[in-house]
């Protein structure tokens, strides 16, 4: 069927684009390192002053109650813990980015840039704010918790569990800052640390403070351990999944190759038996014309050398069925013959509007194949269209392309359409909407690019499908 349709446009169309890695990593460098700024700017405004810690203790001073001595170390703790996350977690993400790309040695250079950042804030705040933040036993195992965590290389857990895991530990080694019993240790020597446990002493209530903090980061760091072995043994599921898929594809791919193989085979023995008797045909109806042309039967000259034509077709549409990498030059015109040919039985035929704006342009194509992978994206969108109301749109035109001239065809339905999370996948092998083999798609892409053009396509839900394929046109022609 051919009509005068122009075409639709869809609103709000989704192309497809592939997920970029480097994209991803570039996005975490830039986290980590506005992160690790974040954390150098935050002595600016948040304070022991103004956090409340210092009021505690003269309270604690004043009363010599429990409750306000344990408040001053909260309040210590949870100010330790807020400005020391930016660190720490950008020095993650800078870790993350290097161990997740191709250089060498990546982790020696992860542990350098975590060694590099961390002290490397501390004393840009030192420099800036004049506050020293102690680099004593907390820091080193903070340190030594994120190159663990870098080895381990939880690929495949969301980040924000990872992220939930360093809060919790960060939180549980800040605790070890304010225990009066690791006093005269390498812990809890900055400033408002030691006040505290000298305040605690004072008022007697430092067994208390011993008890209470040694209970806390206990506790955070069973639930940090605990947390540890779930993500793990999630990180090991899903390895095992994405190792299992990966085997399930490389399956399906010899098993496409063995196919492909053995149907070559048959193919090359069909297409021999084929071409002998189209070889004696053209070898009698070269005899025959011969005789005519002696004859002086000019009438029946010409219509010999419509047949000889014909066969010479015939012989070489089976030659392209055979070898699909042999291309020639075809005028669309041709193509849409083919394709209406091969679908004017099909119980879609009807819904087919095809509008060719270029019939005279050449592409170079395999006839057969090509022909082929756009019956297979009609063939798509008639299971994707209602069977009363469904539209299928065939359009055929030219356009330039990077300078270039070019020709498109498009193919378009009104269809339920293909939902945006899947739009990444629709490329891939085995995929399908309607529990089919899923070989469609990948046959058409295989086609184009072997024709050297492009393909895309944009969906939008419930509104339809359209698929371009993009190919150079043979000289100027449009």
């Amino acid at each position: 069927m051919r009509d005068n349709d122009q075409g639709r446009s869809f609103p709000g169309e989704l192309v497809h684009t592939a997920k970029d890695a480097a994209r991803t990593n570039w996005g975490l460098l830039l986290a980590g390192i506005l992160l690790i700024a974040a954390g150098i700017s935050m002595p600016a405004f948040l304070t022991v002053r103004n956090f409340g810690v210092y009021r505690s203790l003269e309270d604690a001073l004043r009363t010599g109650e429990n409750i306000h001595i344990l408040l001053a170390a909260l309040k210590l703790v949870i100010l330790n813990t807020v400005r020391a996350v930016p660190h720490y977690l950008g020095a993650f993400f800078l870790a993350e980015v290097i161990n997740s790309s191709g250089v060498r040695y990546r982790f020696g250079l992860s542990v350098l840039a975590v060694c590099l950042a961390v002290p490397g804030a501390y004393l840009i705040i030192k420099q800036i704010y004049g506050i020293r933040y102690d680099f004593g036993v907390p820091a080193v195992t903070l340190i030594g918790m994120l190159l663990v965590f870098t080895k381990i290389r939880f690929n495949f857990v969301n980040l924000v569990k990872k992220v939930l895991l360093m809060l919790l530990f960060i939180t549980a080694i800040q605790f070890m800052d304010v225990m009066p019993a690791l006093r005269g240790l390498p812990f809890g020597r900055g400033e408002s640390s030691l006040d505290i446990k000298m305040v605690a002493g004072f008022t007697g209530t430092a067994p208390f403070l011993q008890g209470m903090a040694a209970i806390c980061c206990t506790m955070l760091l069973l639930v940090s351990v605990l947390m540890l072995i779930l993500i793990l043994d999630e990180n090991n599921i899903k390895r095992i999944s994405e190792q299992k898929e990966q085997n399930e594809r490389a399956l399906l791919e010899t098993q496409m190759r063995v196919m492909e193989d053995r149907t070559y085979v048959e193919l090359k023995h069909l297409v021999h038996d084929l071409k002998s008797p189209l070889t004696s045909m053209q070898a009698l109806v070269g005899l025959v014309k011969l005789s005519c042309e002696n004859r002086g039967d000019l009438q029946e000259v010409g219509y010999l050398e419509n047949v000889e034509g014909n066969i010479e077709r015939i012989s070489g549409m089976i030659s392209e069925i055979l070898y699909e990498d042999r291309l020639r030059a075809v005028d669309t015109g041709e193509i849409e013959r083919s394709i209406l040919a091969q679908t004017s039985a099909a119980e879609y035929a009807e819904m087919i509007q095809v509008k060719n704006l270029v019939p005279d342009a050449q592409v170079e194509v395999n006839l057969i194949r090509f022909s082929r992978a756009l019956i297979n994206l009609i063939e798509n969108s008639f299971y994707a269209v209602d069977k009363e109301s469904g539209r299928i749109s065939l359009r055929i035109f030219g356009l330039e392309e990077q300078g270039s001239a070019c020709v498109c065809f498009e193919v378009s339905d009104n269809g339920v359409g293909i939902a945006r999370e899947l739009l990444s996948q629709v490329w891939g092998e085995g995929f399908s909407t309607r529990n089919s083999h899923g070989l469609g798609l990948r046959f058409v892409q295989k086609v184009v690019e072997q024709s050297r053009g492009t393909i895309t396509i944009a969906s939008t839900p419930e509104v339809g499908t359209q698929v371009r394929i993009l190919l150079p046109a043979c000289g100027d022609k449009r």
